[in-house]
């Protein structure tokens, strides 16, 4: 098991060098075509479905993708240029994005096109997760949490009643999740969502940023 997570750690050590790397030489950015505003661009969300195909979200709508582990990078076209929090690919073809005012995109053709959902929230978006491609939830401020069931086609509210602002959210199926973020709040549901308990946090109140789902037990095996 120790063995396992030192190799995971050293994988993504790998990856945010082959990330800056990337962002550092001339040759990257026109690539990237980000001209000389690449300095001004923070990235807040990355995925990466396998160890090649990455996709990483951040201010101004950018949306950058690399099909070869993070050795060259593309822009992609988000047609929105407000902030993006966070991004999850369920496959190497569908992906959702979340950012401010609620905005929600998807993707169904690796990015070379996104559209715009309707969220029903103006609330900013930090966070999207996605079990498969029909099933997922977002998180972000004032205690917002959505959830869909037919891929984003609509979006249910799950929200909570407490004043925090949520990180980060992350579940292992249709039922067990977890909610994670302002004042070291943590929430746990085994309903899908519908209904969502505190759980003690031994820190207290610092802030949680993220929450990562556990490893598959042939994982660690």
């Amino acid at each position: 098991m120790t063995f396992y997570c030192l190799h995971i750690m050293a994988g993504l050590f790998l990856f945010m060098v082959n990330v800056n790397s990337s962002f550092a030489d001339a040759g990257s950015k026109q690539i990237l075509s980000f001209g000389n505003q690449l300095c001004q661009y923070n990235f807040y969300g990355i995925a990466a479905p396998d160890n090649k195909n990455i996709w990483v979200a951040g201010n101004f709508g950018t949306i950058a993708y690399s099909k070869d582990g993070g050795s060259v990078w593309n822009e992609q076209e988000s047609t929105v240029t407000i902030e993006l929090y966070d991004i999850t690919f369920i496959d190497n073809k569908t992906g959702w994005c979340v950012g401010r005012h609620g905005v929600i995109l998807k993707t169904t053709d690796g990015g070379n096109t996104w559209v715009q959902q309707n969220s029903d929230t103006e609330e900013t978006l930090l966070s999207v997760c996605f079990i498969n491609s029909e099933t997922g939830w977002a998180a972000g401020d004032q205690n917002t949490i959505i959830h869909t069931d037919n891929g984003g086609e609509s979006w249910f509210n799950q929200s909570e009643t407490m004043d925090r602002i949520l990180k980060k959210l992350t579940f292992v199926d249709k039922e067990f999740g977890w909610v994670v973020g302002e004042f070291g709040v943590i929430l746990h549901t085994i309903d899908g969502g519908i209904t969502w308990v505190e759980q003690e946090n031994p820190l207290g109140e610092h802030t949680l940023f993220s929450v990562l789902e556990p490893w598959p037990a042939s994982a660690l095996a």
